[in-house]
């Protein structure tokens, strides 16, 4: 069983070990070429060395990433301001460790800027991305417009139910249900 475990270890270090190499490369070549530098920072290079950043859950490549993005920004004056309107915070950017970085940060700052990461990409994408929340209440404004114009009340989203209950006949919308905070819905 120790050496399942061993072998999923190895596996995982190979691959980000993999990751860290092609960085490496792509910044090499990057510091030759700035039109190439330039055509990465606009096909989202900076955008996942931030995401490798705030991945708590992988710090080799946490650390790896903190680096190039240093390397990046001073090679490319629009991926400075991708990671200044990322991180916000001067102590995070000016990390230029992992320790400094992980001091500086606290869980809400990581989240915030995982947050502004995510809706940078869904502008970026064209698509109009909303957040469940943000979806909630768009849907309770509707939901009040409706028993306001129509007199029709929805049923209550504290909870869900699989089955209309008896008690209120005119009901004629389908529940929702409640606690979708945390997932990206796309309209």
């Amino acid at each position: 069983r120790a050496s399942a475990g061993n072998a999923e270890f190895a596996e995982a270090f190979r691959a980000e070990a993999g990751c860290i190499l092609k960085w490496g490369l792509l910044m090499y070549l990057s510091k030759r070429s700035s039109s190439l530098c330039e055509e990465l920072v606009d096909s989202g290079l900076t955008e996942t060395l931030l995401m490798c950043l705030l991945d708590v859950a992988h710090p080799v490549q946490q650390a790896a990433a903190l680096v190039e993005l240093h390397h990046l920004q001073l090679l490319s004056s629009k991926a400075k301001q991708i990671a200044e309107a990322v991180l916000l915070r001067g102590v995070l950017l000016r990390a230029l460790t992992l320790d400094q970085f992980m001091q500086a940060a606290n869980a809400e700052d990581l989240s915030a800027a995982r947050c502004r990461l995510r809706n940078r990409r869904a502008q970026q994408s064209g698509g109009h991305r909303i957040s469940a929340q943000e979806h909630g209440l768009q849907q309770d404004l509707m939901e009040k417009e409706m028993a306001e114009a129509l007199g029709v009340q929805p049923m209550p989203s504290d909870f869900f139910l699989t089955e209309q209950p008896d008690t209120s006949p005119s009901y004629a919308a389908p529940s929702r249900a409640d606690g979708l905070g945390k997932a990206m819905l796309e309209i």
